[in-house]
C-alpha cells in the first residue's frame, strides 16, 4: 500500500517579535507572533513498505539522508512504536529549496 500526500507551503504575511523568554530550555530566545497564509503550492510526499528504509528526491539540492526532516521523523516512529519494517519515502518536489518557502526538506 501507498500513501500519498500533498505537503503544501505558506506565506508569512506577519512576523513580531512577543517577548524574550527568559525561563526554560528556550531561554534567550524569544517568542514570536504570526500570521501566515496557504497556498496551492505543494510538494507530493509518498510513502510505502520497503525492504529497507531509503528516502528518494527528484530535487538533487535535498538531502537524502539523516539530515532530512522526513527521515528523522521516520525514525522517531520506529523507535516508538517499535516498527520493524522497512520504508520507502518519495518526496516530488515542487516548493524551490532556499526560496524562502519552507521547502528544503
Amino acid at each position: 500500500m501507498i500513501i500519498e500526500k500533498k505537503s503544501y507551503t505558506r506565506l508569512t504575511l506577519a512576523l513580531d517579535i512577543i517577548r524574550k523568554i527568559t525561563l526554560g530550555p528556550a531561554r534567550g530566545y524569544h517568542e514570536l507572533g504570526t500570521i501566515k497564509h496557504r497556498i496551492d503550492l505543494h510538494d507530493t510526499i509518498a510513502v510505502a513498505e520497503a525492504s529497507r528504509d531509503v528516502l528518494v528526491c527528484d530535487d538533487p539540492a535535498v538531502p537524502c539522508d539523516d539530515r532530512n526532516v522526513c527521515m528523522k521523523v521516520l525514525q522517531l516512529l520506529k523507535r516508538t512504536y517499535s516498527i520493524d519494517r522497512g520504508v520507502r519515502i518519495s518526496i516530488a518536489k515542487r516548493i524551490p529549496v532556499m526560496g524562502g518557502l519552507a521547502g528544503g526538506s
